[in-house]
């Protein structure tokens, strides 16, 4: 999968609630959670084991494990 698909991509988390993907690397997503003024790193792919959901689902078909 491109994961630059991921960035400006809305997810929600348990927590902080709703964020935007700003960056992504092979280990590591970075999420802007505007309403928390909040900024966190995930490592990527585990963060959406239980951690992220992504808001438009089919954007993100075929996400891997690595």
């Amino acid at each position: 999968m491109d994961l630059e698909k991921l960035v400006n991509q809305t997810v929600i988390h348990k927590s902080f609630g709703k964020g935007i993907i700003r960056s992504v690397d092979k280990k590591y997503l970075e999420v802007d959670f505007i309403e928390k003024g909040k900024v966190s790193r995930f490592l990527y792919p585990d963060c959406f084991y239980g951690f992220l959901t992504v808001g438009n689902r089919g954007c993100c078909r075929g996400l891997e494990t690595g």
